[in-house]
């Protein structure tokens, strides 16, 4: 019985990025280990803590997401994210009519079959004004009954480049149209990001699949490119099975004319 106990244990923790919260305010990501003697013994950024437990307010157990343990913008796992930032982010001067900015919105769609596919995006945002701060609660729309939807990472990036991560208890699940029978499988995660002041960044990668088909429902997708908010870049990729022949069709809305110089459309063949 005892070996069963701590298997059970062992993997419970295994899955979960930890917050350990101390008495002088003071917040740790990472996972725990193991709590022996009254000393918490804790995993961060590739090396152990130890603290004891008369220290410890609290131990907070969180889905583990991508980059689940990073304190700092050097530790994630976003070499372009990094780039960019040293490179040198735009201010209120480059755009002063806008609360925020889009640094970065990509788009990958992997299609399995014209009725089954997966679409992983990617958007990252600057809060330049007061007013982008609302850009912090952010919402994710799928259909429950024939898709699945997760995020994958959220992260808020404060000037001085401490990360901070999404709250499992910052998150709910919402039916939107609870009250019309033929909407009632539009479910909404909503949740609301933290640490948002004025030159933070936010970065927010989710996945949404198509579990299985909807009668008379192929693959269809439409993007506005222009928005209230300024987009330094932004792409959308589709990944097709290469074994098949595929016709994909894409359109240019008239209203865009002005910016038809600035859009590129490329065909990549792999073997």
């Amino acid at each position: 019985m005892k070996r069963l106990f701590y298997l059970l244990v062992f993997v419970v923790i295994s899955v979960k990025a930890d917050m350990l919260v101390l008495k002088d305010g003071k917040e740790i990501n990472g996972k725990l280990i193991s709590i022996e003697k009254n000393i918490l013994t804790f995993s961060t950024d590739n090396k152990e803590i130890t603290e004891e437990l008369s220290n410890v307010i609290r131990l907070k157990f969180q889905k583990m997401r991508e980059g689940g343990t990073a304190e700092t913008i050097d530790k994630l796992p976003d070499k372009w994210l990094r780039n960019r930032i040293k490179k040198g982010l735009p201010t209120t001067k480059d755009y002063p009519d806008s609360g925020s900015i889009i640094l970065r919105n990509n788009t990958i769609v992997t299609l399995t079959s014209p009725q089954i596919w997966t679409i992983q995006k990617q958007k990252t945002i600057l809060i330049l004004k007061e007013r982008g701060r609302r850009r912090a609660i952010r919402t994710l729309n799928y259909f429950h009954d024939y898709e699945k939807a997760e995020i994958i990472h959220a992260w808020s990036i404060a000037p001085n480049g401490k990360v901070l991560h999404l709250q499992d208890n910052s998150m709910t699940r919402e039916k939107i149209y609870s009250s019309s029978p033929r909407y009632n499988s539009v479910t909404r995660i909503r949740f609301s990001m933290q640490g948002t002041d004025i030159g933070s960044i936010i970065d927010i990668k989710s996945k949404e699949r198509r579990i299985k088909p909807r009668e008379f429902d192929t693959f269809y997708m439409e993007t506005p490119f222009t928005s209230s908010i300024p987009a330094e870049k932004e792409t959308i990729t589709i990944i097709t099975p290469s074994k098949k022949q595929w016709s994909l069709d894409y359109h240019i809305s008239n209203n865009l004319s002005s910016l038809k110089n600035q859009i590129t459309y490329s065909k990549t063949v792999e073997n």
